[in-house]
């Protein structure tokens, strides 16, 4: 009590009577205003409210139907050798690949091996070594590819969902997700991994499947970036080489589905 009382008369507080007796004061605006005066008695005023203020909140509508690029019709693979996973172990490395070109541009080099096997328990996912290390190798060697500096650099954003209407495409509305997306001022790249076993060695070679996802993200990038030219690109993971689609030809592989 003294330091606190030293200190007010240090501030030059000065002496005033409060409910429980003498005291210092220091105050430097007038505290006696009562505010609450003004309040006593009020006017009632009525307000008419939009009907969105009293109405109960409904509930979101849920997308029932819609279209996925992955999911259009047509192969996805030439099918002309043995690939060396089959089923359900391949589904699961061309996950894992994705899953890592994904996250390891985000960590040091140095933390990838040690890093992996987080990666994996964060994606619930339970493999072999066998292929967990041939997915890690191969996503390894796309990442460090000098050719494919520009796809993985800070700036360029992975796993991009978009949700969109595209007329020519049909009525329901495309959903998907984008694996790489590289912009500039002018531009919209568009980058797919595929890990497909057996890589085509022309577009005329690229399953229709394919070409038709690759239209479906070229026709919904298109209105999402009107002002931006559009490219498309494939990384086949297995041969680390990048194929430059045509985004008429993707364009124009899906235009006969129609679907509404």
């Amino acid at each position: 009590y003294k330091k606190i009382e030293k200190g007010l008369v240090d501030l030059n507080a000065v002496s005033e009577k409060f409910l429980n007796g003498e005291g210092l004061c220091h105050k430097h605006v007038d505290w006696c205003y009562d505010p609450s005066s003004e309040y006593l008695v009020q006017e009632k005023i009525e307000v008419n409210l939009p009907t969105i203020f009293t109405e109960n909140v409904k509930s979101p509508l849920k997308l029932e139907k819609f279209i996925n690029p992955s999911t259009l019709p047509g192969s996805k693979t030439i099918q002309t050798i043995d690939n060396e996973l089959h089923g359900d172990d391949a589904k699961i490395f061309g996950t894992i690949v994705h899953l890592l070109l994904e996250k390891l541009p985000k960590i040091n080099p140095n933390n990838w091996q040690t890093t992996l096997p987080n990666i994996l328990k964060w994606a619930d996912i339970n493999v072999s070594d066998e292929i967990q290390n041939k997915a890690y190798k191969q996503a390894k060697k796309i990442i460090n590819n000098p050719s494919f500096e520009f796809i993985f650099a800070p700036e360029t954003l992975a796993e991009v969902q978009f949700s969109t209407i595209v007329e020519p495409i049909g009525k329901l509305p495309i959903v998907g997700v984008i694996d790489r997306l590289v912009l500039s001022e002018d531009l919209a790249c568009i980058i797919d991994f595929k890990t497909n076993r057996e890589v085509p060695s022309c577009v005329d070679q690229v399953p229709l499947g394919i070409l038709q996802q690759m239209g479906a993200y070229a026709a919904s990038m298109q209105k999402v970036f009107p002002e931006k030219n559009i490219e498309l690109g494939i990384i086949w993971t297995h041969s680390a080489e990048l194929m430059k689609i045509d985004v008429n030809t993707a364009l124009s592989s899906i235009e006969p589905i129609r679907m509404t």
